[in-house]
């Protein structure tokens, strides 16, 4: 599961350098606890062009009719995306990107949630598999783009933390080109390039944050600060 992260003030200068694409979006400012619904930045490729946009956190699949899904959809199992009615269609022609600085994971214990930040080790972001989807209302008036990050069995790293043992699903740069490529339909070649397995736990730091960002209406580069070890 992610159910929420972080982008600092370095992601916007971090974005161009990865993804090598230009990024204007001036609305789009850090946000140290970005949760599902609201609209962040994802990188996706339209005509042979890579861009970097700005998406609703939380797919909203075609067959919805007032664009409202009674499910989330802010998460996607990896071993679910050709079963699932939601993530059929995306998977094969609507693969996108979702850069992040980190992510957040809670560890439950006694009635207690502990949070833990979750960041690379040697770049500044975190590339997440991603899909999208750009709903439109039956009459045509309306459109949401849309997006739901895929996950997958979690490593030891992430899996101490998580009650559920899942992880976002993590890219490297050269998965990028295969990942976004909307004129590849073979699906099963991502299952067997290997790209949904578990990163690496050597590439991954863990730290325990302040509880502060528990609640969403808590919003600043503090929630990130690394914190004495949770007992």
């Amino acid at each position: 599961m992610c159910g929420r992260y972080w982008r600092d003030i370095k992601f916007q200068e971090a974005c161009k350098d990865m993804f090598e694409v230009p990024f204007d979006i001036d609305e789009i400012l850090p946000n140290f606890n970005v949760a599902p619904t609201t609209q962040n930045p994802i990188v996706l490729q339209r005509n042979g062009t890579r861009s970097i946009e700005g998406f609703r956190w939380g797919l909203i699949p075609f067959y919805e009719k007032e664009g409202k899904p009674k499910y989330p959809y802010f998460n996607a199992r990896a071993e679910k995306l050709t079963e699932t009615a939601a993530y059929k269609e995306p998977f094969k022609k609507y693969r996108c990107i979702v850069p992040v600085s980190g992510f957040y994971e809670w560890k439950k214990s006694g009635g207690e949630k502990y949070p833990y930040g979750f960041q690379m080790k040697d770049k500044p972001i975190m590339p997440l598999a991603g899909l999208y989807y750009e709903w439109e209302s039956p009459n045509g008036t309306r459109k949401i783009p849309s997006y739901t990050i895929i996950t997958t069995d979690s490593n030891d790293t992430v899996g101490q933390i998580h009650d559920k043992h899942r992880m976002p699903v993590i890219l490297t740069k050269e998965d990028f080109d295969f990942w976004l490529d909307p004129n590849n339909h073979n699906t099963k070649a991502y299952y067997d390039g290997g790209i949904f397995e578990p990163y690496p736990d050597e590439a991954i730091h863990r730290f325990p944050v302040s509880q502060k960002v528990n609640s969403t209406r808590n919003n600043g580069p503090e929630l990130i600060e690394e914190v004495d070890e949770w007992q």
